[in-house]
């Protein structure tokens, strides 16, 4: 700090690292939507920024891993349906436990089925891959990951073809509908891959997509309503670890008049913060000129008054002791006047210096006692 130059120095909080609770993310398919018709999520409502809230809040981790965990977690068992068993459905149960044993040889169908509620928890939409291997008798079912997945508006007309089994009959039917079905793009890498909805006819690869809500094409996570109850809960957390471990913790605060700070104590000032500021107390060097106690500069003040008086005074009684009152009166009216006053400043004056002296006795017990 330069002479007669005054700068701020901000103590109370230091610019550093900080963990973002909400925010829109960078878009992996920033420049496609328009190319290719995908429909954009509403701003923080993608995959991305709904994981970044879910993993900045306290509660919502340990209900979605309780959720995955009940849900899927206990395994997955074949069982028969109503009025029939092995002698009538052996053939069936087999090709469905082949179907489990194969359908993904990196993961089993639970951490599968765990993956996707995870998702469909955490951004409100789930998407699972459908692929039919070149001269494989079942398909291969792979997770797709929802920050890397958008869809189209429903404006393609296709026939979707699904199984039921009647129940009255106890026969399995091939039923055939007329929908309006979207398309499904999937970024991998720098190229877009198409698939299409399960069922309908087509040669990509099929998606089986979930989603929480019947509002929109994506969905929209079941504690999205409570987004600021997060956000707030982890800002407030925030504030409250960085004050302790950036902030100060002052028990008083010493004020200077007429003085500025050293380099050295403004260092002193900027490295003393959380814990260790806790109950310490250092020494500031300030620099200025030294001003002497309220009492001192007023017994000063006065006793200046009083010594001119004083001299005044003295020469107006040797020009009364020689005779000269009346001659000093009629021809010298302002300076008598003047001498009727600077007695009454000197009687002021001695009042003035008793008062003075006795702050300055009540001062200096007060120091003394330490109080």
């Amino acid at each position: 700090m330069s002479e007669g130059n005054a700068s701020w120095v901000p103590f109370a909080k230091e610019e550093g690292k900080h963990i973002p609770s909400s925010a829109q993310l960078p878009d992996v398919f920033d420049s496609l939507y328009d190319h290719h018709g995908l429909l954009p999520f509403e701003s923080g409502n993608d995959p991305a920024s709904c994981r970044l809230l879910v993993k900045n809040s306290n509660i919502i981790p340990q209900c979605i891993e309780a959720y995955k965990r009940n849900i899927a977690g206990h395994g997955i068992a074949l069982e028969y349906v109503s009025g029939e068993d092995d002698n009538s459905a052996k053939e069936e149960w087999n090709r469905a436990e082949r179907f489990l044993e194969t359908c993904n040889l990196e993961d089993n169908p639970e951490e599968i089925i765990g993956q996707l509620i995870e998702d469909l928890e955490s951004t409100g939409m789930a998407n699972m891959e459908v692929a039919w291997p070149s001269g494989s008798e079942f398909p291969t079912i792979f997770r797709m990951d929802p920050k890397y997945v958008r869809y189209t508006k429903e404006s393609k007309l296709a026939t979707i073809k699904l199984k039921r089994r009647i129940s009255s009959t106890k026969e399995v039917e091939e039923f055939t509908q007329q929908i309006y079905a979207r398309r499904y793009a999937m970024k991998r890498g720098t190229s877009v891959v198409w698939f299409r909805l399960f069922g309908t006819d087509g040669t990509e690869n099929q998606v089986i997509p979930l989603k929480v809500g019947n509002d929109g094409a994506y969905g929209e996570p079941r504690w999205f309503g409570n987004a600021p109850g997060v956000v707030g809960s982890r800002e407030a957390e925030e504030l409250n670890v960085s004050y302790f471990s950036n902030g100060r913790m002052l028990s008083m605060i010493l004020t200077v008049t007429n003085g500025r700070l050293t380099q050295q104590s403004m260092e002193l000032l900027s490295k003393v913060k959380g814990s260790q500021s806790q109950g310490v107390f250092f020494t500031l060097k300030p620099k200025g000129k030294r001003l002497a106690a309220p009492w001192t500069r007023r017994l000063r003040r006065y006793q200046s008054r009083w010594t001119s008086s004083m001299t005044f005074c003295n020469k107006m009684r040797s020009s009364w002791n020689t005779g000269r009152k009346r001659k000093l009166i009629s021809c010298h009216p302002s300076a008598y006047r003047r001498f009727l006053l600077a007695k009454a400043q000197i009687i002021t004056g001695r009042q003035h210096r008793q008062h003075c002296s006795l702050q300055k006795n009540k001062y200096l017990s007060l120091i003394a006692s330490g109080s």
